[in-house]
């Protein structure tokens, strides 16, 4: 028997996966949220010790990275 990871969440966020990466600041940087993201979960990207301009280039686009 194989049961299904979608959830209704995920079809509300438009996720593949019910999985969450937290937002821990330096330790869970724009690279995990990428892969999370990547890999049909939702990356969470933590911004609490980030200066604007760091959470602005977090967000410019990345040719390594494909965020959404």
């Amino acid at each position: 028997m194989s049961r299904s990871l979608r959830t209704p969440l995920c079809e509300r966020l438009e996720i593949d996966f019910p999985i969450f990466s937290a937002g821990m600041g330096p330790i869970a940087g724009p690279e995990l949220v990428a892969a999370v993201s990547n890999a049909g979960g939702l990356g969470v990207l933590g911004c609490t010790s980030m200066s604007p301009e760091q959470v602005r280039a977090s967000r410019q686009p990345d040719t390594a990275h494909r965020v959404g």
